[in-house]
């Protein structure tokens, strides 16, 4: 019993931390070499690094342990220690990942925009990034915890407002992120691409968590 609980345990973990490096690497390589703001926490360091002049990696890594705070706060230990590593290894990751974008890695495959026209590799980033932050987020709630950004602002929505689902609460938190971008930026194509890339990580987490819940009662139904 022991050893399948650690067994266990382990397996949580390990979908925490493969969350946080998908997250990651959305982030370093689709959202923040074109300043798209889709949202969650990479999107609010890109934001804010537009008016401030400091560093979006700065931002993230700074707005990455207020949001660990809140839910310690309001989740409890359970949480802190399913977070604390997404939290800690994120920031790393994303200046990590950053560093593919260059020409002597795999020939610059990963420099979008040297490959494609600007607005073909502006839409193909949106709509990666945003599929690869839901499906990162989605992971790291299947784990337990949070990817440690803006998502424990929606598990915290979600949690008070049980009529909403987490997908929902993370499309609510992310428009929001979205608006101020939009301020920000003062470019409408980007708006609007940081929509489109929102509501599509909106919809990848709410259809893996939706699948979840499936297979759960698939498995709790008696047999006949």
């Amino acid at each position: 019993m022991l050893k399948k609980e650690s067994r266990e345990k382990l397996e949580r973990i390990a979908k925490v931390l493969l969350g946080t490096a998908v997250l990651a690497f959305a982030t370093a390589l689709f959202l923040i070499p074109f300043e798209l703001v889709t949202g969650g926490v990479s999107g609010l360091g890109i934001a804010v690094a537009r008016v401030s002049g400091l560093s979006a990696e700065l931002l993230i890594a700074i707005f990455t342990a207020a949001f660990f705070l809140v839910g310690l706060a309001f989740f409890g230990k359970d949480f802190f220690f399913k977070t604390v590593l997404s939290s800690l290894v994120y920031p790393p990751l994303v200046s990590i990942f950053g560093l593919l974008r260059s020409e002597r890695v795999l020939g610059g495959i990963f420099i979008l925009e040297s490959l494609l026209p600007l607005s073909a590799a502006l839409f193909l980033s949106a709509v990666l990034g945003g599929l690869l932050v839901g499906v990162g987020c989605a992971l790291s709630f299947l784990g337990g915890g949070s990817t440690g950004g803006l998502d424990v602002a929606a598990l915290i929505v979600a949690d008070r407002q049980k009529r909403l689902s987490v997908g929902s609460s993370m499309l609510l938190c992310d428009a929001a992120v979205v608006i101020l971008g939009a301020f920000a930026i003062a470019d409408l194509c980007l708006t609007a691409l940081g929509i489109i890339s929102a509501a599509l990580c909106s919809l990848s987490v709410s259809l893996i968590l939706r699948q979840r819940d499936a297979v759960k009662k698939r498995g709790e139904r008696p047999e006949e």
